[in-house]
């Protein structure tokens, strides 16, 4: 091999990135290695990674080299997952659109009272998804109430082949298909920071949820009401005693006109 021969590049990523260099090509590179260290070669380039559930695009810059793919594009890793689920992926993907976008509080609401079979095991996996996601980030800032089905994925599963017995001999063939649901939760946008536990003063009271905003607007109204009631009852009570008053006058002045 002489020196104006170019050795074979084993990598696949870097094989691409020469064969669009010496093209002029530009198009997006999919790849599903997250290992894969990040080169100076790689500079203005765009990939896709697998992150699990999607393909996920970024251009690489000069301050991603030398990490890995993974650390750019964090894996989607589900908080619960339901699988070999003895319910048709078709049916539980009915009862999986109810409850899509939809906060924990009220996606449980809406399976309780859904008639279908399939929102009992999805009621499960959603209270499973919740300790799981608790007991990993703590609830010192994170609260069940703040929580929302931001992903749910309904996937086929295998399918058993069974036969029924049938008059005269015959038999008919039948599948049983089982289904996985993949469940993602996440924390409201809308929702404010929460201040960190033991922290006290103007920006601890500044910082409310928004069943707390609620709760307050709530004692707020009430106030006003128990305001205006007073205010009538002691307004009717000055009118009758200004009445109670000018009828005990009345009779003392017919009196003198006599005279």
């Amino acid at each position: 091999m002489t020196d104006q021969d170019t050795r074979p590049v084993k990598n696949r990523l870097l094989k691409a990135v020469a064969e669009m260099n010496q093209s002029g090509e530009k198009r997006t590179i999919r790849t599903w290695d997250r290992t894969a260290n990040i080169k100076k070669d790689f500079v203005g380039h765009t990939f896709a990674v697998f992150n699990g559930r999607k393909f996920v695009r970024f251009t690489v810059n000069e301050s991603m080299v030398g990490k890995k793919i993974g650390d750019i594009v964090p894996k989607n890793a589900p908080t619960a997952r339901l699988q070999y689920s003895g319910i048709p992926a078709r049916k539980m993907r009915l009862v999986a659109a109810l409850i899509k976008g939809q906060p924990v509080e009220k996606a449980l609401n809406i399976l309780n009272f859904t008639s279908r079979y399939a929102a009992q095991p999805l009621a499960k996996a959603i209270k499973s998804a919740v300790a799981n996601k608790l007991s990993v980030e703590g609830t010192s800032h994170l609260h069940p109430e703040d929580l929302y089905v931001k992903e749910i994925a309904v996937d086929g599963g295998p399918a058993l082949k069974r036969i029924r017995m049938q008059s005269m001999g015959r038999v008919f063939r039948y599948k049983k298909p089982f289904s996985h649901v993949t469940i993602l939760l996440g924390e409201h946008p809308t929702a404010p920071a929460r201040p960190a536990p033991g922290r006290s003063g103007a920006t601890g009271a500044a910082q409310m949820t928004p069943t707390t905003e609620t709760a307050v607007k709530r004692i707020a109204k009430a106030k006003k009401t128990v305001a205006r009631k007073n205010a009538r009852t002691t307004a009717k009570k000055k009118a009758r005693t200004t009445r109670s008053a000018s009828k005990t006058k009345s009779p003392s002045k017919s009196k003198s006109k006599a005279k």
